[in-house]
């Protein structure tokens, strides 16, 4: 009598389960985008305003820092000769060389993003390769339910849906605020670059390129997580039995939560493996 309302709820549970995975699926294909690629307006933009506001500072900071290093070499009593014309060149050196990473940031800045996308792409997977998760088993299942069973599971898979639809929201957030700050470091890369050419403030820029380091990495570990968990609600299909089918729900449900959690965690698992 009620055979329609049944294969509805059976379908929507089963669509429920399926959505886990497959919107995940989406989060992996954003996270494994270039910051160029993500988004080229803004990366353009960004890099328009390093070149046109922020270097012409950056080229005043590296004027200052070559005077201070010229103060602080003529004060040594112990220059003397050709070792002060050693020296001077060695400062010189140094200013050129900050000079040259200056003004070809963006490449710098590029080929760190490119050595993480090779990783990626070298690993020989992507979260599409587990394939769509059938629910065959699932629906055998839910068929052997009576309706007023069923509706207590409509109900239980409303919430759980509404609680995955939000993890997945946060775990879009999570790739896209990395995608926020690689913006923002980019557009600033000039100073912390001009700093280079200090002994004393250098720490500064040599930090900047470790923390562009831990963002390139960052992605590496959220391709991992997503990986595993595209694993973990493969494997709980298994999990079904007649008695109750909303297992595979619960714990697929568990999973995404779990895989949310550790997608908060890799921003600061690449950072401390860099040493930022």
């Amino acid at each position: 009598m009620f055979e329609w309302l049944e294969e509805g709820i059976s379908e929507f549970i089963i669509n429920t389960f399926s959505s886990m995975f497959t919107n995940f699926s989406s989060v992996y294909n954003t996270a494994i985008m270039s910051p160029s690629a993500f988004n080229k307006e803004i990366w353009d933009a960004v890099v328009s305003f390093n070149k046109n506001a922020v270097l012409p500072i950056a080229w005043s900071i590296l004027s200052l820092f070559l005077l201070l290093e010229l103060a602080s070499l003529f004060k040594r009593a112990d220059v003397k000769g050709m070792e002060c014309i050693y020296w001077i060149c060695q400062i010189l050196l140094k200013i050129m060389f900050s000079k040259i990473i200056m003004e070809n940031m963006t490449v710098i800045i590029d080929a760190i993003f490119e050595i993480s996308a090779e990783i990626v792409s070298n690993s020989s997977f992507t979260i599409s390769e587990l394939g769509n998760i059938s629910a065959s088993e699932m629906g055998d299942a839910l068929s052997k339910c009576s309706t007023l069973t069923l509706m207590g599971y409509f109900i239980t898979s409303m919430i759980l849906s509404f609680g995955a639809g939000i993890a997945r929201i946060l775990a879009e957030v999570i790739v896209k605020l990395r995608f926020i700050e690689i913006y923002v470091f980019t557009g600033v890369a000039a100073i912390p670059f001009a700093t280079l050419a200090s002994q004393e403030y250098g720490v500064i820029g040599k930090n900047f390129i470790k923390r562009m380091c831990a963002l390139a990495l960052h992605v590496i570990f959220i391709v991992l997580v997503l990986y595993m968990y595209g694993l973990l609600m493969k494997g709980s299909m298994p999990t079904i039995d007649a008695s109750n089918p909303m297992n595979a729900l619960y714990e697929g449900f568990g999973y995404t939560i779990l895989a949310v959690i550790a997608l908060f965690q890799t921003g600061s698992w690449s950072k401390s493996l860099i040493g930022v």
